[in-house]
């Protein structure tokens, strides 16, 4: 559950160091990205829930810079980003199944991604 209120405090703070295991949720593939280049030894899984079939892309790191210091994981919609699931080719994941991906594939179906964007704005 999201609490206003600390979230505000923490933005309004001079300093906020965070020690510990965190999650991020995040919105855009690019975002999700730029996780991976910036935590340490980060793996990369590519999963379905065992209940709903909901497709998730997940990287799991370590960060010992400021203002994390801890395992960090970050999760990214990958039923609303199907283009980028697809690229990567998991629709042979089942409910319950996970993957692990290579961050050079990830990086390789991000790129497939981007360009079918580009040709679809220039048609």
């Amino acid at each position: 559950m999201r609490d206003p209120q600390m979230l505000e405090l923490l933005l309004g703070s001079q300093s906020v160091e965070i020690d510990g295991d965190i999650c991020v949720d995040v919105v855009e593939p690019t975002e999700f990205l730029r996780w991976a280049r910036v935590l340490l030894n980060p793996a990369v899984f590519a999963w379905r829930s065992t209940v709903t079939g909901e497709r998730r892309l997940q990287i799991c790191g370590n960060s010992a810079h400021y203002p994390v210091h801890g395992r960090v994981t970050v999760v990214l919609d990958g039923d609303r980003h199907r283009d980028l699931w697809d690229a990567m080719q998991q629709d042979d994941l089942r409910c319950g199944e996970e993957e692990r991906i290579d961050l050079l594939r990830l990086r390789q179906a991000a790129l497939k991604r981007r360009r079918r964007e580009q040709a679809t704005r220039a048609a």
